[in-house]
């Protein structure tokens, strides 16, 4: 009865930031740039994803703002005796199915901003910086913030569920599923015609998904919902 009682929790706040996604698309986002997009890309050329060696991020607010706390919260956690101790992890909020089923929902999104060692949190903001700008660019600032932020929660739902089915838990953290996210949202563009690289993100894809899955250290159920999630709120977008 617990558990159920906590995924309806989730499943509202899900639904509740969901709607919020759809509305703020009233004011939030840039149509006429993404119907530039697919007016300028319709002969399926496509449109690489920004790189960043130019250090792209640092003229969008957002991702800049998300890089800044993820790597404050990193320092906070090794100052407090070592961001790969569990202990520290679950002080500062990492995600554990227990914690969560007796109440502490908290965890479903401040798990989003620890990691487990530099590197870890290293090849995350490096991604976040490579995807992040092109979206924030089309979708605003708004709707970009929420998406990255429903698809770390989808991933951590998705996590949770499948925890309390196996009956194992682990401790988890890290922005694996909003980055996972945010390349959902990618697939959709391409995908509709919206001029992103359909063969780039696939290609980003499946190593990401091979490399996952090949290693049991990595929390595959995050990634693989925080795409699913990514993907779907893009689809109500465009």
């Amino acid at each position: 009865m617990e558990f159920k009682r906590v995924l309806k929790v989730a499943a509202a706040a899900f639904a509740c930031v969901a709607v919020l996604y759809v509305c703020v698309g009233l004011f939030g986002g840039r149509p006429e740039l993404l119907q530039g997009l697919k007016e300028q890309y319709a002969g399926g050329s496509g449109m690489p994803v920004i790189g960043a060696g130019r250090l792209y991020f640092l003229r969008s607010a957002v991702t800049a703002v998300l890089i800044l706390v993820n790597v404050i919260v990193f320092l906070l956690e090794t100052r407090a005796g070592g961001s790969t101790k569990t202990s520290v992890a679950l002080k500062f909020g990492a995600q554990y199915a227990p914690y969560v089923k007796r109440g502490e929902y908290y965890r479903l999104f401040t798990s989003m901003f620890l990691h487990f060692g530099v590197y870890h949190l290293l090849f995350n903001m490096y991604a976040l910086s490579v995807l992040g700008p092109s979206l924030e660019m089309l979708f605003g600032p708004v709707r970009y913030l929420i998406l990255y932020l429903v698809s770390g929660l989808a991933g951590n739902l998705l996590t949770l569920f499948m925890e309390n089915r196996s009956g194992r838990s682990s401790v988890s953290a890290g922005a694996s599923g909003c980055i996972f996210g945010l390349m959902g949202a990618c697939l959709m563009l391409a995908l509709r015609g919206y001029g992103f690289s359909l063969q780039s993100i696939l290609t980003t894809l499946a190593v990401n998904l091979i490399y996952g899955f090949s290693s049991k250290r990595i929390n595959m159920k995050a990634h693989l919902g925080g795409l699913l999630g990514g993907a779907c709120l893009t689809m109500l977008m465009i």
